[in-house]
């Protein structure tokens, strides 16, 4: 048996499985069982995505928004880049404009390590729309933000990261529509992740049904699901605000804020208490 033209990888993880002496019963047992191993595999993958996240630093916003929402895989590159800044110097330029900021990145590349080189990029931080562009274009193909963005960020002392730098195409909390259609080698119920989304699928679409009765039930529906929409996004620390500064259209942002403990919010501060010297527990000595 023969393939057609697939990528170098297909070729690769389907020969691991089928020869071109096998037959036609063979090719499909095997490629059966084939599918079976990668989907064995991307379970275990989004249960360590889940359980087992990688350490992140809560003093540094990419690390502590991007590990909430991103796969290990993933939040890997942005960690590596969040790294990558520590080598990298801005110099903002005399061409900034009211809220159209742009700076000239600078870093220090030192892979390897007896051949340093340095690059420079220009940056574009717009405060306003919350739209960021570097010259190097990693967003654009690799779908994370820069280093050299995030130094920007950084020296600008930014708080939030809009919600449009937050890709479904990496996010760990979603399900995808794939997981839902039940195989020979895969039954969607076996997935407690999918099973959730399944049950909350079911009870929206009875909702929407509902809804559609007539103008009335259709206001109530709106009116409810702006409401969960808000208590939803304050449990995952997304915001609704203006903009980062006054006076802009409304956009959704991802902070820190869900990292405090509710309790310890607006908790006062004892400045008056009294303050005493600890107890003296000096031995003897010999």
């Amino acid at each position: 048996m023969s393939s057609t033209q697939r990528s170098e990888q297909s070729n690769r993880f389907i020969k691991s499985y089928v020869s071109v002496e096998t037959d036609l019963r063979q090719f499909i047992e095997q490629y059966e069982f084939a599918l079976r191993r990668k989907v064995e595999e991307e379970n275990k993958m989004n249960f360590n995505d889940k359980n087992k996240p990688l350490k992140w630093d809560n003093l540094i916003l990419f690390e502590v928004v991007y590990h909430k929402v991103y796969t290990n895989k993933k939040f890997q590159e942005i960690k590596d880049e969040v790294y990558g800044c520590i080598n990298t110097n801005v110099e903002t330029l005399p061409t900034s404009r009211g809220f159209v900021k742009r700076f000239k990145a600078t870093s220090i590349l030192t892979d390897p390590f007896w051949k340093e080189e340095q690059r420079s990029f220009d940056v574009k931080i717009d405060t306003l729309t919350g739209d960021y562009a570097c010259g190097c274009k990693k967003f654009e193909f690799e779908g994370i933000l820069c280093r050299h963005i995030m130094k920007c960020l950084a020296v600008l002392n930014v708080k939030a990261i809009p919600d449009k730098y937050i890709l479904d195409r990496w996010r760990k909390d979603l399900v995808r529509g794939y997981e839902n259609i039940r195989v020979g080698y895969y039954d969607p119920i076996e997935s407690e992740r999918v099973r959730r989304s399944l049950e909350l699928t079911v009870r929206n679409d009875y909702i929407v049904r509902l809804a559609m009765q007539d103008e009335e039930a259709r206001a109530i529906y709106l009116e409810k699901t702006n409401d969960l929409i808000k208590a939803l996004d304050a449990h995952a620390g997304i915001e609704t605000v203006d903009s980062f500064v006054e006076g802009a259209v409304s956009t959704r942002v991802w902070g820190r804020r869900r990292l405090q403990r509710e309790e310890h919010v607006g908790r006062p501060r004892q400045e008056d208490a009294d303050v005493q010297d600890p107890p003296d527990k000096r031995g003897n000595g010999r």
